[in-house]
């Protein structure tokens, strides 16, 4: 069976009405090397980081860990391992949170990517019931798991 990995889209067109960036989470099953037509889309979701020059992850591969954020435990996150920069160490795949404000906008971000279902970006509970999809279709949320995921192009401008 061929393994699930994420691939990280951003629409380089342009940036949202608040300057953030715009994106889609493709969950595909092949290998994450292959071209397009040898892969498979089993679910997609609408992203948005935080722009204003905030750091993010740069195109390419990387291996991502079932992890929790550091400052609420209780929040399930995708973090990149293996950087030696620990800022591009910090950008998280994570739903965003009632703990912080103002709540289900990328302004609370801090250069993380967060899902969204299709068409509800910045709807309240659309980023939390996203990344719920997204544990499904990765088999269930497991402290440690490693999944791949592919940035397949930069932010716009970067």
């Amino acid at each position: 069976m061929a393994d699930v990995f994420l691939e990280l889209r951003r629409d380089n067109a342009k940036l949202d009405e608040h300057g953030h960036v715009q994106g889609y989470l493709w969950v595909k099953k092949g290998s994450a090397g292959l071209d397009y037509v040898q892969t498979t889309g089993l679910a997609y979701f609408h992203t948005l980081e935080r722009g204003h020059g905030f750091v993010r992850l740069r195109p390419g591969t990387y291996t991502m860990e079932h992890s929790k954020l550091s400052h609420y435990a209780d929040v399930q996150c995708l973090r990149p391992v293996g950087l030696a920069d620990p800022q591009q160490a910090a950008c998280l795949i994570h739903p965003i949170t009632e703990h912080v404000w103002p709540p289900d906008t990328a302004d609370a971000l801090e250069g993380c990517v967060a899902p969204f279902l299709v068409g509800m970006a910045e709807v309240p509970g659309a980023s939390k019931a996203a990344m719920e999809q997204l544990w499904k279709l990765l088999g269930g949320y497991a402290a440690g798991k490693q999944v791949t995921l592919v940035v397949s192009n930069d932010v716009p401008g970067g």
